[in-house]
């Protein structure tokens, strides 16, 4: 069996600032955890620690620490790599100290030997249960049932006896089907689906027809936008070109105290844009970007062989353009956040995208949907950075919001379960969406 050998000599890292292992440094993540891992398992057979994921030795250094179940948290890390993804691994070995680190609050066992059935027992009977101890028990019988007995089958017994003090025991005998049932979280994955589903039910109707008002917006916006394309193209029409229309401005009223009170509100609004393309728009705003920005700009021939990249500037405060205002404004389009958006802008901007439950920009990976070209994007950013404008790109923007509205529109009224809602013909939609 492979076996890999600690470096013979490994500085001290305590007196370093803290690792990064998210940088690609690999050399000094694995001399981390060489540092850090137990040096009864340096040489541990068939187990080949440069290969552990830099996620992993993160969790294990930074986390796990000096754990009085380190060791066997490590030996279950380095047996189960070669049969988990990296993100499964990681959450697998998170679930995993959890779950050791609470028995040795409740019940103070520092060693694999007091893994006992009375001390199993008597965990599960001070702790108040929750709905994850099912999946941290599950993750903890996938590795003393099949990954480290598939390992220590492959070992001398010399070896076996040399790992014997780390290798994490079975759980009893009937402990999981005793204490956590799959008919106990199946029925609680049911009462917490239906709580959800009592909370929507109320609001049905007023979701639907919110998408409906929101996909009509969208295309009477894009609708504009395209007549005023036209118009330029056809007509050679210096830009930027103006163009205007009125819309409602249909929102939640978010004062509400009771899911009864809850209504749609609805005003007149009149939107006002501008089209612009990168040429122009730069040449109309030359104190805005560096002098070869400037000079670049007005150095192109007017009939320049590709095609010219437009997008709309919006001459509304943010809260008027439609409901993505706040998007466009704060930059919520890109993925990373902006090298040149404000402390307060920033602080923004995760704040809605908390709201979202994400932490990073909406995003698009397929060009044309919901964001641009990745060199548009970069330009529209940049614009809004530099002057503070409302600028976006109107045919991706449109396109992903009316893909989204289909997508919930089915989602609401199909009645299918999620898995189900990928089967389901969007061909009713078609019409809409070819933009």
């Amino acid at each position: 069996m492979s076996q890999t050998h600690a470096p013979e000599s490994a500085p001290e890292l305590s007196s370093t600032p803290r690792i990064n292992f998210s940088d690609g440094n690999r050399g000094l993540h694995v001399q981390a955890l060489f540092v850090w891992l137990p040096e009864d398992l340096h040489d541990a057979p068939g187990i080949d620690w440069t290969q552990l994921p830099s996620g992993v030795i993160g969790y294990l250094v930074n986390t796990v620490g000096k754990s009085p179940f380190a060791a066997s948290l490590a030996l279950a890390a380095g047996v189960g790599k070669g049969a988990m993804q990296k993100r499964s691994l990681l959450k697998s070995i998170m679930k995993l100290n959890a779950l050791l680190r609470s028995i040795h609050s409740f019940c103070g066992s520092e060693y694999v030997s007091e893994l006992t059935k009375s001390v199993w027992e008597s965990y599960v009977t001070q702790k108040a249960r929750t709905p994850g101890d099912h999946a941290i028990f599950t993750a903890y019988a996938t590795f003393t049932e099949s990954h480290l007995p598939d390992y220590l089958g492959q070992l001398t017994p010399q070896e076996h006896a040399r790992l014997a003090p780390y290798v994490l025991p079975r759980l009893p005998r009937g402990f999981r089907k005793q204490y956590f049932p799959n008919s106990v979280k199946l029925e609680g994955e049911k009462q917490r689906r239906k709580g959800k589903s009592d909370v929507l039910a109320p609001l049905h109707t007023l979701l639907v027809a919110l998408v409906q008002f929101r996909k009509q917006s969208m295309q009477r916006l894009h609708s504009a936008y395209q007549e005023a394309l036209s118009h330029a193209r056809k007509d050679h029409i210096e830009l930027p070109l103006p163009f205007s229309y009125e819309d409602e401005l249909v929102t939640i009223n978010r004062d509400a105290r009771t899911v009864a009170a809850v209504q749609l509100e609805k005003h007149s609004v009149t939107l006002h844009f501008r089209l612009w393309n990168r040429r122009t728009w730069v040449l109309k705003h030359p104190n805005d970007y560096w002098y070869y920005a400037t000079h670049r700009a007005e150095l192109e021939a007017e009939e320049v062989s590709e095609e010219p990249q437009f997008f709309v500037e919006c001459l509304n405060r943010p809260e008027e353009l439609l409901w993505f205002g706040d998007l466009i404004k704060y930059r919520l389009l890109r993925q990373t956040m902006p090298y040149n958006i404000t402390p307060e802008d920033a602080k923004m901007r995760q704040h809605i995208l908390g709201q979202l439950g994400t932490t990073h920009g909406l995003f698009c990976k397929r060009d044309g949907l919901l964001t641009p070209a990745q060199n548009l994007a970069v330009v529209l950013s940049n614009a809004v950075g530099r002057t503070g404008a409302l600028v976006f790109d109107a045919d991706s923007l449109c396109r992903g919001a009316l893909f989204a509205s289909a997508l919930a529109t089915i989602a609401l009224t199909n009645g299918s379960r999620l898995c189900e809602l990928l089967q389901v013909s969007a061909d009713r939609f078609k019409g809409d969406l070819l933009i």
